[in-house]
C-alpha cells in the first residue's frame, strides 16, 4: 500500500485514483454527526500520506478512506474524521499534547473533540 500511495503522490493522481476497491474496504458509513469544533481533526505534519477515513462497527475499521498528503488538514476531504493509519512507523502529537509512537498500517480510532497532528513517520 506505501508504493500506491508514493505512485499516487508522484503522478499527483490524488484521492481520485486511490479507491475502496483497491484497499478492499467495505462500502462508506454514514458520516458522524459533530458540530462545531467537536469534530476529530487530523494535520499531517510528517513527509509521508497518511490515510485517514470514517469508522464503522465495533471494534471497527476505517471506511470513506481519503489520502491526506504532507501539509494537508482532513477537513479539506472529511468534516469528522473518526481514524487514521500511518504508512511508516510514526509519532503523532494528540490535542492534549501527549505524544504516542503508532505502528505502520494499524487503524486509530479518534474521538470527537480529538486532534491528532502526525508529527513524524519513518520509512
Amino acid at each position: 500500500m506505501q508504493q500506491k500511495i508514493r505512485r499516487l503522490a508522484a503522478t499527483g493522481t490524488g484521492i481520485a485514483a486511490f479507491s475502496l476497491m483497491s484497499l478492499g474496504l467495505a462500502a462508506p458509513a454514514n458520516a458522524g454527526t459533530c458540530t462545531g469544533n467537536a469534530c476529530g481533526t487530523v494535520q499531517n505534519s510528517s513527509g509521508v500520506a497518511v490515510l485517514i477515513g470514517e469508522w464503522t462497527g465495533n471494534p471497527g475499521h476505517m471506511t470513506n478512506v481519503k489520502v491526506l498528503m504532507p501539509g494537508e488538514h482532513s477537513q479539506k476531504y472529511l468534516r469528522d474524521t473518526d481514524g487514521f493509519a500511518l504508512q511508516c512507523n510514526g509519532v503523532v502529537l494528540w490535542g492534549s499534547g501527549s505524544t504516542s509512537n503508532i505502528a505502520a498500517h494499524q487503524e486509530i480510532k479518534i474521538s470527537d473533540f480529538n486532534h491528532v497532528d502526525i508529527r513524524y513517520q519513518g520509512c
